[in-house]
């Protein structure tokens, strides 16, 4: 928990936050769900947070997972998760909300 809390601290202070290769936070497939996860990484268990980003860099978290408890690959748990994030997020918003093809717009890591 300490290690997905310094993860939060870091993008709530507007750290570099590594999107590209998925490291630190990563959109989830499919795309048109706009999913993320937040990851820790560095220690075992690894933790991800699920949830989504109400405007940029406001990432609203719904429900996590320890990585160990999902499949190695995409399967039935990721997707059980992935759609838990979806559905909380419609309840809570509807529909509407901030979506962008790129995806450094959700993080705005700085210069």
């Amino acid at each position: 928990m300490v290690q997905l809390g310094d993860q939060l601290n870091a993008f709530v202070r507007g750290e570099f936050m590594d999107y590209a290769d998925g490291i630190d936070i990563k959109r989830l497939d499919p795309d048109t769900l706009d999913v993320w996860e937040i990851r820790s990484h560095l220690k075992k268990p690894q933790l991800r947070l699920f949830g989504f980003f109400a405007a940029p860099k406001w990432f609203v978290g719904t429900n996590c997972a320890v990585r160990d408890d999902l499949e190695p690959q995409r399967g039935p748990k990721w997707d059980a998760a992935i759609k838990k994030a979806a559905d909380t997020r419609t309840d809570l918003v509807g529909s509407v909300g901030f979506f962008s093809d790129d995806r450094g717009e959700y993080v705005r890591n700085p210069k």
